[in-house]
């Protein structure tokens, strides 16, 4: 048998010729419900019926479930940067400690899924149902890709922004049309697309705050 998992436990991969076969199993009757040359690519696993699937500890790289149903399965631990799940039925999945980073969930259903401890920097969660989501710390979700937010709420991440960068000044200088504060590669405290002009009209707000403003604005929500 084989399959794309990270762990140490080997007996689950096989080699036929130069090609690694890659399985993916219902987490219960052990149902072999894909079995793949390679699933790195944003058509690989689209629209299929992987509910219950156990794809924890996998290379889900570039993966694609563009309207699968993965209800109830298992990413636990998987790296699923830059997988393509838009519009995937994901209900009840489990996604503690993935890698999600630059992972694209537009449209998608998360309801009741658990994405605790999961890497979501760059992760796209537009229009996304996140209803009874349990979600990794307000200030981790927010270095999410989130674009374009209302003015008032972008006002106030900026100043969320500059407060976890520690020099404020930079931010005057680049209202002014200086350089980006975050020119040296620090990473943002919040990413969304900033507007010089609302620069100081802001207000400080705690990371919960602004992340239920987000979520309201750019998901589906009942925070």
């Amino acid at each position: 048998m084989t399959c794309g998992h990270l762990s140490q436990d080997d007996s689950r991969r096989e080699v036929r010729g130069e090609v690694r076969m890659i399985e993916i199993r219902h987490m219960f009757t052990g149902e072999v419900l894909v079995r793949k040359g390679t699933i790195h690519d944003s058509e690989s696993l689209a629209k299929m019926n992987l509910s219950f699937a156990d794809c924890s500890y996998m290379d889900l790289n570039h993966a694609g479930f563009f309207r699968s149903n993965c209800s109830f399965a298992s990413f636990a631990h998987s790296d699923l940067s830059q997988a393509y799940m838009n519009y995937a039925e994901l209900s009840n999945a489990s996604f503690q400690y993935a890698n999600l980073t630059e992972t694209s969930f537009l449209g998608a259903n998360l309801q009741g899924a658990d994405l605790r401890d999961a890497n979501v920097r760059n992760a796209m969660f537009f229009g996304a149902d996140l209803r009874g989501a349990r979600l990794p710390a307000p200030a981790k979700m927010l270095q999410a890709k989130w674009g374009l937010v209302s003015y008032g709420l972008c006002a106030d991440l900026m100043e969320y922004d500059a407060y976890c960068h520690g020099d404020r000044k930079a931010f005057d200088e680049w209202a002014k049309g200086g350089p980006c504060p975050y020119r040296d590669g620090q990473v943002r405290a919040a990413n969304f697309w900033e507007n010089r002009e609302l620069w100081g009209k802001g207000k400080l707000c705690s990371p919960y705050d602004l992340l239920v403003r987000v979520l309201r604005e750019k998901c589906i929500t009942d925070l």
